[in-house]
């Protein structure tokens, strides 16, 4: 069973320049996890919400400005826009998905015991 990782950033003190904290949990499914996110993402305190899968790929966020990213589509997208098709002598085809990097435009940094995303595009 696959799961799912919440890393729900908030300000301390609900001030902007205050320390941010971090609590993680873990679900069963994509759908509690988002459940989870909605309904903490609010109050004066938030500031960021991210959902992992279990191999620590970021597949949807959202933060304080109402701004909410789903990174699921993308790299199916990205998966399939990979896979070129080569032809050899004998004529025959073969799939070859190029590999890629899930970097794109944004990194996942860790400092400490906190993690930061900055933006590379």
């Amino acid at each position: 069973m696959a799961k799912f990782y919440t890393d729900r950033y908030w300000f301390k003190y609900g001030n902007e320049w205050d320390e941010v904290e971090c609590t993680t949990k873990v679900w069963d499914s994509f759908e509690k996890a988002q459940a989870y996110a909605y309904r903490y993402a609010k109050g004066v305190k938030f500031y960021y919400v991210q959902i992992l899968d279990e191999n620590c790929n970021l597949l949807w966020s959202y933060n304080y400005m109402s701004e909410e990213e789903d990174f699921r589509e993308n790299k199916e997208t990205q998966k399939e826009e990979n896979a070129e098709k080569v032809t050899e002598d004998n004529s025959e085809e073969k799939i070859i998905n190029s590999s890629f990097e899930d970097i794109s435009e944004k990194s996942l940094i860790r400092i400490g015991n906190t993690k930061h995303i900055e933006d590379y595009g």
